[in-house]
């Protein structure tokens, strides 16, 4: 992960905090597909992001985020998906691997994939650790373009915050409470997110 940042008492090296980026994978005017979108939104209404951690809303997946694996330790990408037998509003995690090999059980709904990005920065030398969250749709395809999220998909959202905040409270780099200034480490209480 992150490399050493000096030498705590005894001479032992300290590591610095690992370096994150986190990429929010969505177009808010197709229906569920903007889950992570608004998720991106309501996460930078109430919390900052540890020194080391950047948050993206990206849209969709483009080979011009290669530098990105250069340049950090772990990514992340949140994403809606569509599992054959999924139901909506259930929370998913996986590795790039993890969807590359199994795209008939679960799949993004654009057309570059996380996996996609990590075989192009092998050839480039580049490593990184990844790791994506999903959140099943209900309706992958609207007929028109429409904003807002079905029922179980805008209900999921905060379960689907609790995820990635366990991850990077797990990696040492939790996001904080603009309002407490304290880490977020574990479930936040009922009704937390009413309003949002």
């Amino acid at each position: 992960m992150g490399e050493s940042s000096g030498l705590a008492e005894g001479g032992v090296p300290v590591a610095s905090p690992p370096r994150v980026a986190v990429f929010f994978v969505g177009n808010k005017l197709m229906l569920d597909d903007g889950a992570a979108a608004i998720l991106y939104e309501m996460i930078a209404e109430r919390f900052d992001a540890a020194p080391s951690v950047r948050l993206y809303d990206v849209g969709c997946m483009s080979l011009d985020m290669l530098s990105y694996v250069d340049a950090c330790d772990v990514l992340i990408t949140i994403d809606a998906v569509d599992s054959a037998d999924g139901v909506p509003g259930t929370i998913f995690r996986y590795t790039p691997d993890d969807l590359a090999r199994t795209q008939k059980a679960l799949s993004s709904l654009h057309d570059l994939r996380l996996a996609d990005l990590f075989d192009t920065a092998a050839l480039l030398g580049y490593r990184a650790q990844g790791v994506c969250f999903g959140v099943q749709v209900e309706n992958r395809s609207p007929s028109s373009m429409a904003i807002g999220l079905t029922p179980e998909v805008q209900a999921a959202l905060p379960r689907l915050f609790e995820a990635l905040s366990a991850e990077l409270a797990g990696l040492g780099v939790p996001f904080i409470e603009r309002g407490t200034g304290k880490p977020v480490v574990g479930p936040l209480p009922d009704g937390y997110w009413e309003g949002a």
